[in-house]
């Protein structure tokens, strides 16, 4: 049944592909109009050349942003032309309407030389919190290979200009929903831009993508606020008017946003957590060209109830995150987040329920979280690139003991490390090779730790200004062009 569901969508793919080759191939030029004309001069100018710029180019993977380092005497960063499948560009009445159809399919080939994940499924998804103690059960569950599709992805995105600003809307799914290693469709995200407004499913406005080191490994490093939820978000530019010609106010932002997050308490039975208020988050960004720095701040209100008992407490986190290019240099990446009750933001501890607990005396106790991240990468030539990332999150959860369903301790100190080599033989395709370790230590003393190793080989498809070409499919897959 999948194999028959990935080949109909090759095939379909395919299809839409060759379908588009015309128009290049048999030298039929169009006109555009005045309106595109003038699309194009913004374009050309810089201005909104990504249409959804704060989360990265759409055809790169937004929790590994792909950067072209070519070199000083060439365009620092260029991104690679994608297949094409459809125009891009379509006159709607007086008004263009740009879509984007973006993605890539990605094979994963991945082998665990110690155990990693709790059941006797292969786990697609390298943790560190799911990495077993050295004797127990689950940990002899080591030396595993296998392999993956699924975190293949295709974004579909549209924008046109109105009076209120662009309006722009995107949907990005993959089948990676199932930790098992099953494909199950999941939506990345859904959400619609108004100008300055966003509501819908997104990233985390306590997240700057841009900072996320480039990683094979689907999860990424496990300190990094991966979260995509339901929010309402207004971005506001300081460098409006007069403020425009100081230097430094012309780069800076305000940020405001509202997200439904569910609290993760570790709960008695007939206690329930309450969500009745959204968490409330406002960031400080500065972005020059590809450099960006980002101070942003969290907010939550945690309630428990039930047994006659109701419980709540203020949950807050703070963060300080960037990445910089400083030519020829490498490039740097980090992150640092420090908060009390804030655990199911952060990747390791997502649903792990450490944001508190309920003790005996019937309080809410909120749990102390340090998470920080570092990532740099280096281009070894135009086609070649390798990243090197660590990420470390510990959780002061002392209150919690192990009981006789959980003898193997509670989660207390996690780290991870990965460094990957990247070749990209001609325009559509990376082939990467990467190694991953982890270890968790709980907070009874027990620890256990996983070497994996993956080869990914991804293949990018798309539409849009990046991927105009007048050249064959042929010669793009032979890298003719």
């Amino acid at each position: 049944m999948i194999c028959r569901s990935f080949r109909r969508a090759g095939t379909f793919l395919l299809a839409l592909a060759l379908l588009a080759q015309p128009a290049a191939t048999q030298g039929r030029t169009v006109e555009p109009s005045a309106t595109e004309k003038e699309s194009e001069k913004e374009l050309e100018a810089g201005q909104e050349e990504k249409i959804f710029k704060r989360d990265g180019e759409l055809m790169a993977d937004a929790k590994s942003p792909r950067r072209r380092r070519m070199g000083g005497d060439i365009n620092p960063v260029t991104i690679p032309n994608p297949w094409i499948l459809v125009p891009d560009t379509y006159q709607v009445g007086s008004r263009p309407f740009h879509l984007f159809l973006l993605g890539y399919i990605k094979l994963d080939g991945l082998h665990d030389f110690q155990a990693n994940g709790l059941g006797p499924g292969f786990p697609t998804h390298f943790l560190s919190s799911q990495i077993p103690p050295r004797g127990s059960p689950a940990a002899a569950n080591k030396g595993r290979s296998g392999f993956t599709v699924n975190s293949s992805r295709l974004q579909i995105a549209g924008s046109t200009p109105t009076d209120l600003g662009k309006v722009q809307i995107l949907f990005d799914f993959n089948f990676d929903a199932n930790l098992s290693g099953r494909p199950a469709f999941l939506v990345r995200q859904f959400y619609l831009d108004v100008g300055q407004l966003r509501f819908g499913k997104a990233w985390t406005t306590f997240i700057n993508v841009d900072a996320i080191p480039e990683t094979l490994d689907y999860e990424g490093a496990n300190s990094l606020p991966e979260v995509r939820q339901g929010l309402i978000r207004w971005t506001q530019p300081l460098g409006i008017g007069r403020l425009a010609s100081i230097p430094l106010v012309k780069d800076l932002s305000l940020v405001f946003a509202a997200e439904q997050a569910d609290s993760q308490l570790t709960l008695a039975p007939g206690i329930q957590p309450r969500n009745r208020f959204p968490d409330f988050m406002m960031n400080l960004e500065w972005q020059r060209g590809n450099s960006s720095v980002w101070l942003a701040g969290l907010y939550r209100r945690l309630e428990a109830s039930g047994r006659d008992l109701e419980v709540a407490g203020n949950a807050w986190g703070i963060q300080l995150t960037g990445n910089l290019e400083f030519d020829p240099a490498p490039y740097f990446q980090f992150g640092f987040i420090y908060g009390v009750g804030v655990s199911s933001y952060v990747q390791d501890t997502s649903y792990l329920d450490l944001d508190g607990m309920v003790t005996a005396s019937g309080q809410l106790k909120l749990f102390p979280i340090m998470a920080a991240w570092v990532g740099v990468q280096h281009w070894w030539r135009s086609d070649l690139r390798s990243t090197v990332s660590y990420g470390y999150v510990r959780v002061s959860d002392d209150a919690l003991q192990a009981t006789p369903g959980d003898p193997d301790g509670i989660y207390k100190t996690s780290n991870y490390v990965s460094a990957n080599l990247i070749y990209s033989p001609i325009a559509p395709l990376d082939i990467g090779i990467e190694y991953l370790f982890g270890n968790r230590i709980n907070n009874n003393g027990s620890s256990g730790y996983d070497n994996r190793v993956q080869v990914s080989l991804i293949l990018h498809f798309g539409s849009g200004p990046q991927a105009r070409s007048g050249s064959s499919l042929i010669d793009r897959l032979l890298g003719r062009e």
